[in-house]
């Protein structure tokens, strides 16, 4: 029988993904922080002046900004510094797909990642992922590979963006989308990014406290605890940090507290990332990708002896892109090479094959 496998993938998946086809633009937090930082001088926003050296120092988070000035009642200041990540984000996006073919960037890590389960002879049975980005690129990732996408809920079918299909495995948004349109049901339109108004919008913006009462947040929330009866959770470029405890919550309720089956946590990032996770939730059945089985064996190809360092060489010659090695090694031990499927993603990554 395969083993079920859900995926938890962040935006250190998308930064990789970016990394990889030779992209120069940076989507991680720290980075977006900065940008926004730019963008205040830069626009000479006059609200958000009083916030410039919090937003300037090293150490600075922008969901506590956002959280702490909205608790202390300076709701406009925290509205305009919402908006700002909103703008600084998807000009990121609109630069990348500025730079791609037919103006769109589908992430090629992403293409080759869901493939995998297109192979008949894959002994794994994708069940769904969760994310907690606002863009679109794992969508259309999932569009491309398999036709179609599964939100998990009605969208306004004449519509939408994408091709729905409920027979899919779902793809989980758990803080929204910069695409989905704050209606029933849902509207899934690039409108709204061109639209540059973030009020339209359904999501939960970055902070401490986010809300999942209200719908489809709160059905989000379940269809995630249905997708984790799986055997394997996989998490991809994501830090899972204290900011989101709820996701943290999530992960404990369903690993350590359900009567089902404890399912694996299987961490795919850098080894001082994996190392920090599992120190900092000890409470949380976590295996780093360090640890792996194929890992090892994909590196003991390439070098006498395998351990640590000689993985962290090797990270270093290839740029450092985890998810990109994972992917080869992956591939590399478990399926033959010459392995074919309708859109032959997986044969072109692992051939070096794509144009």
């Amino acid at each position: 029988m395969k083993k079920k496998v859900a995926y938890l993938i962040g935006t250190g998946a998308i930064q990789a993904s970016l990394d990889y086809e030779k992209y120069t633009e940076k989507i991680l937090m720290k980075n977006i922080k900065d940008m926004m930082f730019r963008e205040i001088y830069k626009q000479n926003i006059k609200e958000l002046k009083p916030v410039i050296n919090q937003l300037g120092g090293k150490g600075a988070d922008v969901e506590h900004l956002i959280s702490l000035y909205s608790q202390a009642g300076y709701d406009k200041i925290a509205k305009s510094l919402k908006q700002l990540f909103f703008e600084v984000l998807t000009k990121v996006i609109s630069n990348v797909d500025s730079k791609s073919e037919n103006g769109v960037f589908v992430p090629k890590l992403l293409l080759t990642l869901f493939d995998m389960y297109n192979i008949k002879e894959f002994n794994e049975k994708l069940v769904g992922i969760l994310t907690i980005n606002y863009e679109d690129l794992i969508e259309r990732a999932l569009a491309e590979t398999f036709g179609a996408i599964n939100y998990g809920f009605k969208i306004k079918q004449n519509k939408t963006k994408f091709k729905y299909q409920q027979k899919l495995p779902p793809i989980i948004k758990i803080h929204g989308s910069f695409n989905w349109e704050n209606s029933y049901p849902i509207n899934v339109s690039d409108e709204l990014v061109k639209n540059n108004d973030s009020e339209q919008i359904l999501w939960l913006p970055p902070s401490i406290t986010k809300d999942r009462s209200r719908y489809p947040f709160n059905k989000a929330w379940g269809i995630s605890h249905e997708i984790l009866e799986c055997d394997i959770l996989r998490v991809i470029g994501c830090s899972l940090n204290r900011n989101d405890w709820h996701l943290i919550s999530l992960l404990y309720i369903t690993q350590q507290i359900s009567q089902n089956k404890r399912y694996i946590i299987e961490l795919i990032n850098f080894d001082i990332e994996c190392k920090k996770i599992i120190k900092d939730y000890d409470y949380l059945s976590f295996e780093s990708i360090f640890n792996s089985a194929e890992f090892k064996k994909y590196f003991k190809n390439k070098y006498d002896q395998v351990n640590e360092k000689n993985i962290m060489i090797y990270l270093d010659d290839e740029g450092g892109n985890v998810f990109e090695i994972w992917l080869k090694s992956t591939i590399g031990t478990i399926l033959p090479k010459d392995i074919h499927t309708d859109k032959n993603y997986v044969y072109k990554f692992y051939n070096d094959l794509w144009e």
